[in-house]
């Protein structure tokens, strides 16, 4: 009986997104588990939640233009998603996997994940792509932990 059926590996572009994606790999080709990469877009999160477009607009602050600088876009997304795919042709790695985009807070799209699919282990890097973006919505890796009940890697970029 293998530990791990189904695990879900946070990317989101920073080095410990990358690390995060090379323990889902191992482990994946370890139990032979079957990997979702998720990546959350926060761009309409941001304009939407944050303080609004038209408050954005008008003040143009630094602090805004920055969380607009560092929201995570489809596009990006998909870059990461392509550097994932040729990482696994080049290192030949045989596993089944998905890669999933969601919108929204990161926090309560992992967990949202989570909880919809029953996955059985969740790996996400120590710190996000954008040091503010942790700064404002708070550690995505503490809130998972708090709020599911399924084993959390934390992994970091050594």
């Amino acid at each position: 009986m293998d530990i791990f059926k189904s695990i879900l590996v946070g990317v989101d572009g920073s080095n410990d997104g990358y690390e995060a994606m090379k323990y889902g790999l191992k482990i994946g080709s370890l139990t032979n588990a079957k990997l979702t990469f998720l990546y959350v877009i926060t761009e309409d999160y941001i304009i939407t939640h944050y303080k609004g477009i038209e408050s954005i607009e008008k003040s143009r602050s630094q602090v805004d233009d920055f969380l607009l600088l560092q929201a995570r876009t489809e596009a990006i997304g998909n870059d990461i998603f392509d550097k994932i795919k040729d990482y696994i042709l080049n290192q030949k790695i045989n596993l089944g996997y998905d890669l999933k985009m969601r919108s929204g807070n990161p926090r309560a799209q992992f967990v949202e994940e989570i909880n919809e699919f029953h996955y059985d282990l969740c790996i996400l890097g120590t710190d996000s792509a954008s040091k503010s973006f942790s700064t404002v919505f708070g550690k995505i890796s503490e809130f998972v932990i708090k709020e599911t009940r399924i084993p959390v890697l934390i992994v970091h970029n050594t």
